[in-house]
């Protein structure tokens, strides 16, 4: 199946937070599965129909919104203030428990003052989940919104002299994996503690709330260990924003032993090597991969140099990041982009 979707917010003078931490339009279903839940207005591609002709038939149908206001805008296209403006974001497949949906997400933002009346007497709000907690949202709700802060750069921590690089550069580093590698359980817990510690005990009270999943904003810290994050003091757990899965504990993954988020906000990434790798992160709807290696060999995975990239990319149906001898430089993101990747990833070149 595959479906257009709105992701409808207006334009206000608070536009600069970022479309994601606006009220959004949400209409009520009315139908199973999900009875009563809210979701983001948009339905079902028809025969011959481009995703595009959708996405103005559904809001017309289910918000009322006039396919004559609308404008699909490119990036730094002027356009009028009046219009209904409309971009593609981005393309992601969902799986659900019986069958997968490919999204194809639209940012739609009204004038401040357009009105939106279903042509299909739904109930139609402005909410978002990150104040409106009472409110039920689709599963895929959440996940769309962690698209927008999936990173671009991502640092690989995985030995202690990681750690005083990042501690004399961390306001420079926004994103970063602390990798266990051969770090027994013990050490590592105890690694994780030190970082999550220096972030705490930072100076800077907006640099640590930068780190918190419910704050969603631009700062994120994974790990790779259940157990330790588990074992860590509430407190400290709030500072942690996902879960990373290596190729191997990605392949033991089913629907029992995967991690359950303590908030919605925090993302699961995974290692892989082959479209094996990633057909299960997209089943089990990973909100990034690590795809490697890229540039160089590694044990008995051979670089798949950009082309393989691309070759995964082209349907991986989540964000994916180049790993494996990549330099942290505007180049390396640059032919991540143009092979279909959202970023790039990196261990030792990434702390030179």
């Amino acid at each position: 199946m595959e479906c257009s979707l709105g992701f409808i917010y207006r334009r206000t003078p608070h536009i600069w937070m970022g479309p994601g931490k606006q009220p959004l339009c949400f209409v009520k279903r009315t139908k199973p599965p999900f009875n009563d839940s809210f979701e983001l207005p948009g339905g079902q591609i028809a025969k011959n129909e481009s995703s595009k002709d959708c996405l103005e038939r559904e809001l017309h149908e289910e918000i009322g919104i006039n396919p004559s206001d609308c404008v699909h805008i490119e990036s730094g296209q002027r356009v009028s203030n009046a219009k209904v403006h409309i971009s593609f974001f981005k393309t992601i497949t969902h799986s659900y428990q019986n069958f997968e949906v490919k999204l194809n997400i639209f940012l739609v933002a009204l004038p401040e003052d357009y009105q939106l009346k279903s042509n299909e007497n739904k109930h139609i709000i402005f909410s978002n989940p990150f104040y409106d907690y009472e409110v039920k949202y689709l599963p895929s709700t959440y996940r769309i919104l962690r698209l927008f802060e999936i990173p671009n750069e991502l640092f690989i921590a995985d030995d202690f002299n990681h750690f005083d690089v990042w501690k004399n550069n961390k306001h420079q580093v926004y994103s970063f994996r602390i990798r266990q590698s051969n770090f027994n359980n013990d050490d590592y817990f105890d690694l994780v503690n030190k970082y999550i510690g220096e972030i705490i005990n930072s100076s800077d009270s907006n640099y640590a709330k930068s780190y918190l999943p419910r704050i969603h904003n631009h700062r994120l810290l994974i790990i790779d260990s259940v157990s330790t994050y588990e074992k860590l003091s509430n407190r400290y757990k709030d500072y942690v924003g996902g879960i990373h899965f290596n190729s191997a504990k990605l392949n033991n993954l089913n629907e029992h032993n995967i991690w359950r988020r303590h908030n919605e906000l925090q993302y699961l990434s995974c290692s892989c090597h082959s479209k094996e790798d990633i057909n299960k992160a997209r089943y089990f709807n990973f909100d990034f991969a690590l795809v490697s290696p890229i540039l160089v060999s590694k044990g008995q995975n051979k670089q798949m140099g950009w082309d393989g990239f691309k070759n995964l990319s082209t349907s991986a149906g989540l964000p994916i990041l180049a790993l494996g001898g990549i330099i942290k430089n505007q180049e390396s993101l640059r032919l991540s982009l143009l092979n279909g990747g959202s970023g790039i990833a990196g261990i030792s070149k990434f702390w030179e």
